[in-house]
């Protein structure tokens, strides 16, 4: 475990701030489970952070500081299933590279990448298309840290119910140490940008009369894999 000393910690924009007592970094699920159960016994205050990229006040803390930075990495690429099975603090962006080597992406993906997937999972990230949820409905299971320290797999047909709370839970049913997510056959895409009157959108029925909003149309060079 690393543990840091720190005057002030704050989150992706400045916005948040704090001062904890102690900033822990664990380097495996065991580790972080062994915290969370001492100072859960400790009668500590504990917020956990990924990326910090929330403008919400979510972790800030007086007390510990769980840090996911070194929590992170990919355990299984399963390309016969398409599925990934990842540790908690692992960035957006480094996902989508390693499951690019595999020919795999994400179905759906926000416009910034730098969040862990445990906190993009938590706070209800999202992007855009009418076809899509927001990334936690690509989530197949996931590995919870409890208050107590314990270990709780669940999923569709495991702790059904637990597993729906959990997709967005902003941290309140515990740590989200591992995630295991459903993904799809990647593509080159060709990206083109201009701009149009909301007149002619709204004439075009791309969207309704008086609304403002940003269109995006993405084109792809081929219906075949990516040429990994």
């Amino acid at each position: 475990m690393h543990s840091e000393q720190v005057e002030r910690w704050q989150n992706w924009s400045g916005s948040v701030q704090a001062i904890p007592r102690q900033i822990v970094k664990p380097h495996s699920v065991d580790e972080l489970a062994r915290l969370i159960g001492a100072y859960g016994r400790d009668g500590r205050r504990v917020r956990v952070a990924g990326a910090g990229h929330s403008f919400t006040p979510l972790v800030q803390s007086d007390d510990v500081l769980v840090s996911l930075d070194e929590l992170q990495g990919i355990e299984k690429i399963d390309t016969e299933h398409s599925t990934v099975t990842v540790l908690g603090g692992t960035r957006l962006k480094s996902l989508g590279e390693a499951l690019y080597v595999h020919g795999l992406a994400q179905e759906n993906l926000g416009d910034i990448d730098v969040q862990s997937i445990s906190g993009a999972i938590s706070t209800g990230t999202h992007g855009t298309g009418v076809r899509f949820g927001t990334l936690s409905t690509q989530v197949e299971r996931l590995t919870l840290v409890t208050a107590a320290g314990e270990l709780l797999e669940c999923s569709p047909e495991r702790d059904p119910a637990v597993f729906k709370a959990a997709q967005v839970s902003l941290g309140m049913l515990g740590v989200i140490a591992r995630v295991a997510l459903r993904a799809v056959p990647a593509r080159r895409m060709r990206f083109q940008s201009h701009r149009e009157r909301l007149g002619l959108l709204a004439a075009l029925g791309v969207l309704p009369v008086g609304s403002t909003a940003h269109y995006f149309r993405q084109q792809a060079l081929s219906s075949g894999h990516c040429p990994c």
